[in-house]
């Protein structure tokens, strides 16, 4: 089995096809499209549901294969913050499964989208 604690086995997310979550208080979503350096879109703040990140989602689920050469999906990199309750990231697992987004994943928040929220 492999060392999931290892990360230089990873190769780096196309910035194109990804969008991050940054899960805050209250229901609270921030994300960007691409590198928080230099993002293609965003920050930008929502919450969860239907009216919220899931618009955002579905929108950029059917532009992301547009743009890419080889017609790749949306990645999605959900980052909970330390103030967010356990049930924010299930939501964010639910928004996935509801938008039909098969490439996700759970990191850890950077101080710098920390500071963001």
């Amino acid at each position: 089995m492999p060392d999931i604690t290892d990360s230089t086995d990873f190769a780096p997310l196309a910035d194109n096809r990804t969008v991050t979550l940054l899960l805050g208080e209250d229901g609270r979503v921030d994300w960007y499209w691409g590198m928080l350096t230099e993002p293609l879109a965003g920050p930008h703040s929502t919450v969860m549901g239907k009216d919220g990140i899931q618009e955002v989602l579905l929108q950029k689920k059917d532009e992301v294969p547009k743009l890419t050469d080889d017609g790749k999906g949306l990645i999605v990199v959900i980052r909970p913050s330390a103030r967010p309750a356990y049930a924010s990231l299930v939501d964010a697992l639910d928004e996935m499964r509801i938008c039909g987004i098969n490439q996700y994943m759970i990191g850890e928040i950077s101080p710098e989208e920390e500071a963001m929220l």
